[in-house]
């Protein structure tokens, strides 16, 4: 297939409804081939940003440059664009054929040359064999499939994914993300995707934005936000579970200096401190041996829950009343804690990430 992809960047997008802001000043700068994911829960503005960017609605200002083209005045059939939907949209009275090769008559596409592009499509993604078929004889699986072809049979410069995935159950859409990810990059496709899955984000993508009421709190690379997230927002959806004021912390605190840790890349703006229930730890009090390299939290453990290949505790601090902390540690290292027990939590300081409770805006 030809090299059609383009580079996208979107300055300064903006859109309300009436005094109800969507977006405010959304800007990103996505190479020509990467993948970007939209994240956040729902009405962060994920899927107005996508609508905005499909042109099926305006924005209030801003540009989206396509190349180098700023696509905002021109109609959704002149974007040069293809959205997969979430319910797929496929026409249930054509076959999977028809419905592939649906989007290249409108284009004028050359016979020859639309037969070529189909059979690629149609063997990159494995479905040629259901050409026949109609909709409805299909699995989930199968119907994202073909309307992932019918998207990336006309070679767009921009492919839009709009939480594709979503009526796909677990497994399965393990399978498919693995497709569009191989996919994507097979034929070096510019590709935004929409989802409030962070598992999905992190592993489909080359780069991330996180929204957050209508503005981008982060944008970068997955193992960036993965290891570090700069706000309280950014963390939780990332998988910090554990976060705590700085405050708190250090009036709890049995052990580790938390001047070290508040010392290191600190700007005097972060508020509070948090770690991943997988970086820490369960010990009993007789066997803790206190260092500075080390935060330690005296608990009550609360709950605890065999996940198979580890073992998650739910653990209170004992001078924190209704503060719930997350401990996640591989099943055969397991101390076998049980409701009630009494532990320190322990933490290594290189674990503890400083954050912000807002994003600082520019």
């Amino acid at each position: 297939m030809s090299d059609s992809a383009q580079g996208l960047r979107v300055e300064s997008l903006s859109k309300s409804f009436g005094s109800n802001r969507i977006l405010e000043n959304i800007s990103f700068d996505l190479p020509k081939g990467s993948l970007l994911s939209l994240l956040g829960p729902s009405g962060c503005g994920k899927s107005t940003t996508l609508n905005i960017l499909a042109g099926f609605m305006s924005s209030d200002s801003g540009r989206i440059l396509l190349g180098d083209t700023d696509i905002i005045p021109l109609p959704p059939n002149k974007r040069d664009l293809s959205l997969v939907f979430q319910n797929y949209a496929l026409f249930p009275h054509m076959t999977v054929k028809k419905n592939v090769l649906y989007g290249l008559k409108p284009r004028r596409v050359p016979l020859d040359a639309a037969a070529k592009r189909y059979r690629t499509v149609m063997d990159l993604l494995n479905i040629a064999h259901l050409e026949d078929r109609h909709p409805g004889q299909l699995s989930g699986g199968q119907q994202q499939r073909v309307a992932l072809a019918r998207a990336i049979v006309v070679e767009p410069s921009l492919l839009l994914l709009d939480e594709p995935l979503s009526n796909l159950d677990a497994a399965l859409r393990r399978e498919v993300r693995t497709h569009i990810r191989s996919l994507q990059q097979e034929l070096s496709q510019t590709a935004v995707f929409v989802t409030h899955d962070q598992e999905e984000a992190l592993s489909i993508s080359d780069v991330i934005a996180v929204l957050n009421q209508g503005h981008v709190e982060q944008i970068g690379s997955p193992e960036q936000l993965w290891r570090e997230p700069e706000t309280v927002f950014v963390a939780r959806f990332m998988g910090v579970e554990n976060i705590l004021p700085i405050a708190d912390v250090g009036s709890i605190a049995i052990s580790g200096s938390l001047e070290a840790i508040t010392s290191r890349s600190a700007t005097g703006d972060e508020q509070f401190v948090g770690f991943r229930p997988i970086h820490a730890e369960l010990a009993e009090h007789e066997e803790f041996a206190p260092s500075d390299e080390r935060i330690a939290i005296n608990v009550d453990v609360s709950a605890r829950s065999y996940l198979g290949r580890s073992v998650e505790y739910v653990c209170s601090p004992n001078q924190l009343a209704g503060q719930e902390m997350k401990v996640e540690v591989p099943a055969d290292r397991d101390r076998g804690f049980v409701r009630g027990d009494q532990a320190v939590l322990v933490v290594h300081r290189s674990n503890v990430r400083l954050l912000l409770a807002e994003p600082v805006r520019s």
